[in-house]
């Protein structure tokens, strides 16, 4: 399958949003956890 460089970025911009906000997600955790740790 051969990608048009735009498909090809659209498609990494789209990565980019998807794993930022699993991120934040990941990071609110962590910091509820630690929180409730101290």
């Amino acid at each position: 399958m051969i990608l048009k460089t735009s498909d090809r970025l659209m498609i990494i911009n789209t990565f980019d949003l998807v794993l930022a906000e699993s991120n934040k997600r990941t990071n609110k955790v962590l910091t509820t956890n630690v929180k409730s740790f101290k």
